[in-house]
């Protein structure tokens, strides 16, 4: 059936992303000096496999000619309360000294994981900011810190029965397999809104639910429809009850809300 017109409440700004490759890498850092160093991307979500214990990522400089070093540190956010995000329990550096060897453009922070530490329910957070060194100055128009976020990766497996889900905002009861993993209290809702379309869902230690945003579906007139929202389990009904936001991107490059608010999804979880 036809889904309501949005509008509504505007979102911020769209995420931009922007693709190069190594022919380009030179016009990107391209100076006066010919001695700048980026980060590629300003941002990297990384699911660790089990035995993943540590993690490279590139620093790349305009010239390769003769050898540079810089620093790297790792700074960790706050919450609003003071209290301390996590990620310094679980994330280091191998080195502060980033090195680039003559005739390469690129060199590495070394990032070391404890993973002894990290368990499936926790998502690790740091941001990596580089301090210019010997021969190597840092770009105006460049990256220069890049916000790190870790977690684990889970091991999915169907579960034996189906649930069930039903949508207010397209006023649909279905039937749908379910996948949780095994360590943790992960689901995701295969072919949720349409097919190939799966949602995932992860509950927390108290039993509160995250969806972060992801695709949901294709509308015909306002193209990819994004969801994002918040839930909890009903633990005496085993379902999960979401609040749930469907977002359109405008051609004024900001977000809006199908319906103009949230609607109610729950995914009633199979027995097994």
């Amino acid at each position: 059936m036809k889904i309501g017109r949005y509008l509504l409440g505007l979102f911020a700004a769209m995420l931009c992303l922007v693709g190069c490759n190594d022919e380009n890498l030179k016009q990107m850092y391209q100076s006066e000096t010919d001695t700048y160093v980026s980060f590629r991307t300003d941002r990297l979500e990384k699911e660790l496999e089990k035995t993943e214990n540590s993690l490279r990522i590139p620093v790349y400089r305009e010239s390769a000619n003769g050898k540079a070093e810089l620093t790297a540190k790792l700074l960790f956010q706050q919450n609003a309360d003071g209290t301390e995000m996590p990620g310094r329990e679980f994330i280091s550096l191998e080195s502060e000294v980033i090195r680039f060897v003559d005739g390469e453009n690129t060199a590495y922070v070394n990032l070391l994981i404890d993973l002894s530490k990290l368990d499936y329910l926790t998502k690790a957070k740091t941001q990596i900011k580089l301090s210019a060194g010997s021969s190597a100055s840092l770009s105006s128009f460049g990256k220069t810190a890049m916000v790190v976020s870790l977690s684990r990766k889970p091991t999915w497996v169907p579960m034996q029965e189906k649930g069930t889900y039903i949508s207010a905002l397209l006023q649909t009861r279905k039937e749908v397999t379910v996948i949780k993993a095994e360590e943790a209290p992960f689901y995701i809702i295969k072919d949720c809104y349409v097919a190939n379309g799966d949602i995932r869902v992860d509950l927390d230690k108290n039993n509160n639910a995250v969806i972060e945003q992801q695709r949901a579906f294709r509308h015909e007139e306002y193209g990819i429809v994004y969801t994002v929202g918040t839930g909890r389990l009903d633990t005496s009904q085993n379902r999960i009850v979401m609040q749930l936001s469907f977002l359109v991107e405008q051609e004024n490059g900001q977000w809006g809300v199908l319906g103009g608010t949230t609607s109610e999804e729950i995914l009633m979880l199979p027995a097994k």
